[in-house]
């Protein structure tokens, strides 16, 4: 969903030792690269975003119905891996 946020109107780069990707609204680019680690750049264009919570639920949406192609019938549904994730970053 981050990278959806991000590729409407800026884009989404991550590198992580010899290899990139950088998504952009009408592009995918795999690219080369020397780099220790891994890196993250965001860039969204706020005005873009006017309705929020609608841009979530279309992007959750379309992401279970991509899931259930790869998984079929043991695809999870959008709000029980979201419970799974924010239970896993509660400290505890």
């Amino acid at each position: 969903m981050t990278s959806r946020i991000c590729r409407n109107g800026g884009d989404f780069f991550i590198a992580s030792n010899d290899k990139s990707i950088l998504l952009d609204r009408t592009s995918k680019q795999d690219l080369e690269c020397k780099y220790k680690g891994t890196a993250l750049r965001l860039r969204i264009d706020t005005s873009r975003i006017s309705t929020y919570s609608e841009m979530l639920a279309q992007y959750r949406t379309e992401g279970y119905e991509a899931a259930k192609k790869f998984s079929g019938k043991d695809a999870i549904e959008p709000s029980i891996a979201s419970t799974m994730l924010a239970r896993d970053f509660q400290e505890t």
